[in-house]
């Protein structure tokens, strides 16, 4: 979309333009000569960055999931180090860790879906989790209130990162051509 991200802690970040904008300030403090801030230069700086800046993938490889401690292929699970070379603005908010486990999570898993279903519950996890988008799904939690519909949204968004997700109704996604705009670059869209 034209924008500049910057490479920190593993992943490409929004707003490369307001930090380069804030290096520049700082550097003419250090250097005593803060009279010579302008944004216009500052802006050129940005427009000189941008000329060999590497495009990001509007799709990352749909067997690789970065995580906070590294880049996870998810066909031999093996991880491995960032890389600016990973070219997306991805990341989930959790590092892998092969051993981990969560009894409470299985516990309210298995409350709120009937045994046949729980694998199909951690079908949905995976699916949104993974940066493949071949095909396309729509998944749609039905049962009376309470009983942890939204709770199960929640824990699917900690897992996949509230800045990976948006929150577009059925009606405003059917009602306004534009607000697919907002899906770009999210992994999910997920409302209750």
């Amino acid at each position: 979309g034209g924008a500049l991200y910057r490479y920190a802690d593993g992943h490409y970040k929004r707003k490369a333009g307001q930090f380069i904008r804030s290096k520049v300030k700082r550097l003419l403090q250090e250097w005593g000569k803060q009279s010579l801030w302008r944004e216009r230069l500052a802006n050129e700086v940005i427009h000189y960055l941008e000329v060999d800046a590497p495009e990001l993938w509007t799709e990352p490889p749909s067997d690789q999931v970065c995580v906070k401690n590294g880049v996870l292929d998810l066909r031999t699970r093996r991880l491995t180090k960032h890389s600016p070379d990973y070219l997306s603005p991805i990341q989930l908010p959790i590092s892998y860790d092969p051993s981990a486990t969560c009894p409470a999570i299985n516990i309210f898993v298995a409350e709120i879906f009937s045994a046949d279903v729980i694998p199909l519950a951690w079908q949905i996890v995976g699916t949104v989790m993974a940066p493949n988008r071949s095909i396309l799904q729509a998944i749609l939690l039905a049962g009376e209130g309470g009983c942890g519909k939204s709770t199960f949204l929640d824990m699917l968004t900690a897992f996949v990162g509230k800045r990976n997700v948006s929150s577009k109704s059925l009606h405003q996604l059917e009602g306004n051509r534009f607000a697919t705009a907002g899906l770009v670059g999210k992994l999910a869209n997920i409302c209750a």
